[in-house]
């Protein structure tokens, strides 16, 4: 089985500059917040973006509990943060 392509009348796009790739390994971070149930996950992880500093690459919430060992009208947030120089 052969192929021919004719790169002739394949469009051209522009180069994507690729991003700068840091030499320095990933620090990861797992930290658990206990927050009022009305309190939005969403505003957690924007007020730990805001607070963590620039070496903060990344924050993701992994878990969120709710029971009797953090209380009523509480949940407890996981969250996993990655840092980098």
């Amino acid at each position: 089985c052969a192929v021919e392509i004719d790169l002739d009348v394949v469009p051209l796009t522009e180069r994507l500059p690729a991003p700068a790739v840091s030499p320095f390994p990933a620090v990861f971070q797992d930290v658990a917040l206990i927050v009022a149930d009305d309190v939005e996950a969403q505003g957690v992880v924007d007020a730990v973006r805001a607070g963590a500093g620039e070496l903060l690459e990344d924050v993701r919430i992994f878990d969120v509990y709710t029971g009797p060992q953090i209380g009523d009208g509480r949940k407890s947030l996981a969250l996993a943060l990655r840092f980098r120089a």
